[in-house]
C-alpha cells in the first residue's frame, strides 16, 4: 500500500513538473500578476471615451531616390508629408481622420513622366482621409480641397461586410498603439471596445516574459510577446517597457523579427496626466522604422525614416453620436456615395448627393431602381432676394395707403 502511495506521489510532482514546460521542453511561467493587469485594464477603461489629436512628422536621413530604393516601391509623393491626425472613441464606435498637403496625384503611365515629381512645385491640395464606425455601419471618406479633380467619396458598409474581408475597410493607425492602447483597427475587431495593448498582445499571442527589470539604475515591469501582425501579415517579436511611476505606461516598445532583428523602435516621452484619471499618456512618441508595411521581409541595417508623433489635444468629455457617422457629414452637392447597406453588391448602389438635400431620397430611389432623377429646380439667390425686396415693397406700400387713408378721415 505504501509502495502504490508513493507511486502516484512521484506521478502527480512528475505531471506538475512537466506543465511548467512548453511542448518545446522550456519553462514558461509568463504570467502578468494580478495587481499589474488590473492597472492595466482600469486605464483603458478611463480613457473611454476619449478624444485625440496629433501631428505626425516624418524625417530621413536618406535622400529620397535612396530612400525609396530600399523600400523597394515605385515613388511613394507623400511619404514625408507632415499629417494632422484625430482620433475619437467612446464605447465601441469610433472616428479617425487624417489630413495632408499632398502632390496632386499622378497615377498610371504618367508616373515615368515624372520621375522627381515631388520636385516639380506641383500643385498641391488638402487630402482627408476619414473613417466612422457607429456600432452598426462603417463609414469610409476621402476628400480634397484646392483642385478640381478630387471630388469627396463616402463608402458606407454594413459590419457584416468584415466577416468575409476583415483587413481591407480599417481603422488602421498605429499611434495608440504605440502609447499603450489597442484601438479596434482591422475589420474583424469592429465593435471591440479599447484595450490596453500590452493584454491584448498576451492574450491573442503567447507571453514569453513578464518580469521587473532594472535598466540603468530605473526600474521597469518588463513584456516580451509573440504575437501576429494582421496588417502586416507576419509574426512579430514585441518588447515593452512599462515604468510603475507612471502607473504602468509603455515608455518604449521594441517590435522585433522572430529571430530578433530590430524592425521599429517607439520611445515614448513628456508624459503628462489626463486630468480626472491616473493614466499618463506622452506628449511625443517617437518611431524609427528600420522596415516599412511594403517590405516587411527586408530589415535594413539603419533607420529609414523616423516617424514622431506630438500630441496636441486630449479630452475625456462625452462624444456626440454625430461624429460616428460620417453620412451626417458628408453632404456636400457632387459627393459620390457607394451605400452597401442598401444592395450587398461589391459597389453597393452609387450615386451622388444632390444639390437639394430634399432630393435625396427621391436620388436614392433612383439608383436603386435604376429610374431617371429629375432635380428639383433651385431658386437662385438673386430671385430669393428680389422677392423679399417685393415683400416688402409691397408691404411699403400697403402701409403707406393706409396712412393716407387715416389722415384724410381725421385731417
Amino acid at each position: 500500500m505504501r509502495v502504490k502511495v508513493v507511486f502516484l506521489l512521484l506521478c502527480a510532482i512528475c505531471f506538475n513538473e512537466v506543465s511548467v514546460f512548453s511542448s518545446s521542453g522550456v519553462a514558461n511561467q509568463a504570467v502578468i500578476p494580478g495587481r499589474i493587469r488590473d492597472i492595466l485594464e482600469a486605464n483603458a477603461k478611463s480613457v473611454n471615451p476619449i478624444s485625440l489629436s496629433w501631428t505626425q512628422t516624418r524625417s530621413t536621413s536618406n535622400s529620397l531616390e535612396e530612400l525609396h530604393n530600399k523600400l523597394g516601391a515605385s515613388k511613394d509623393y507623400g511619404l514625408l508629408e507632415k499629417r494632422v491626425c484625430a482620433i475619437m472613441w467612446q464605447g465601441n464606435k469610433a472616428y479617425y481622420v487624417e489630413s495632408c498637403n499632398n502632390v496632386i496625384e499622378i497615377s498610371g503611365d504618367d508616373v515615368n513622366k515624372y520621375p522627381k515629381a515631388y520636385e516639380k512645385g506641383l500643385e498641391r491640395h488638402l487630402s482627408v482621409q476619414e473613417r466612422s464606425f457607429d456600432g452598426q455601419v462603417f463609414c469610409a471618406g476621402s476628400g480634397s480641397r484646392g483642385t478640381q479633380f478630387n471630388d469627396p467619396t463616402l463608402g458606407v458598409y454594413p459590419i457584416e461586410v468584415f466577416v468575409n474581408d476583415p483587413i481591407k475597410y480599417t481603422f488602421y493607425q498605429r499611434y495608440t498603439q504605440r502609447i499603450g492602447y489597442k484601438y479596434p483597427s482591422i475589420g474583424r475587431e469592429m465593435g471591440d471596445e479599447p484595450q490596453s495593448y500590452v493584454l491584448f498582445l498576451a492574450k491573442n499571442g503567447e507571453l514569453l516574459k513578464a518580469n521587473e527589470e532594472t535598466i540603468d539604475g530605473t526600474n521597469y515591469f518588463c513584456v516580451i510577446a509573440r504575437c501576429h501582425d494582421s496588417w502586416e501579415r507576419t509574426d512579430r517579436k514585441y518588447k515593452l517597457l512599462l515604468d510603475p511611476k507612471l502607473n504602468y505606461a509603455v515608455v518604449r516598445c521594441e517590435i522585433l523579427t522572430l529571430d530578433d532583428k530590430l524592425a521599429y523602435l517607439v520611445e515614448n516621452e513628456e508624459f503628462q496626466i489626463i486630468p480626472g484619471t491616473n493614466v499618463y499618456l506622452p506628449k511625443k512618441s517617437r518611431t524609427t522604422y528600420f522596415t516599412d508595411v511594403a517590405r516587411v521581409g527586408n530589415i535594413s541595417n539603419k533607420p529609414l525614416f523616423v516617424e514622431e508623433c506630438v500630441l496636441t489635444e486630449i479630452s475625456v468629455n462625452q462624444i456626440a453620436d454625430v461624429q460616428f457617422d460620417l453620412r451626417k457629414k458628408y453632404t456636400e452637392a457632387g459627393t459620390l456615395i457607394g451605400d452597401r447597406t442598401l444592395s450587398n453588391t461589391r459597389e453597393g448602389v452609387q450615386y451622388k448627393f444632390p444639390a437639394n438635400p430634399a432630393d435625396l431620397d427621391r436620388v436614392i430611389e433612383a439608383a436603386l431602381t435604376g429610374g431617371t432623377f429629375v432635380p428639383t429646380p433651385i431658386v437662385s439667390t438673386w430671385a430669393v432676394v428680389f422677392r423679399w425686396l417685393t415683400l416688402i415693397a409691397g408691404t411699403i406700400m400697403i402701409l403707406w395707403g393706409l396712412y393716407r387713408i387715416f389722415t384724410k378721415k381725421h385731417g
